[in-house]
């Protein structure tokens, strides 16, 4: 491999590499999550697990998105 296919390879990698962490990270937290939910609540655990990830992820978005809106104004 000549040197500018390795230095293109290596900046590609620098690129990537931080948001695939990034969302593994996210997937790790909401299956943690919806776990964790299922465990403490005997009425959670009847629900489907996707389900509760949908709500969770529902969850975060808007309170994201509800922070971000009122920090325009």
């Amino acid at each position: 491999m000549s040197s500018r296919k390795s230095s293109f390879v290596i900046a590609v990698l620098r690129a990537v590499l931080p948001q695939v962490f990034l969302v593994c990270l996210l997937a790790a937290y909401l299956l943690c999550g919806a776990v964790f939910f299922q465990y403490i609540d005997p009425e959670l655990a009847k629900v489907p697990f996707c389900d509760i990830i949908l709500f969770e992820f529902a969850t975060l978005a808007t309170i994201v998105l509800e922070e971000t809106l009122l920090h325009k104004v």
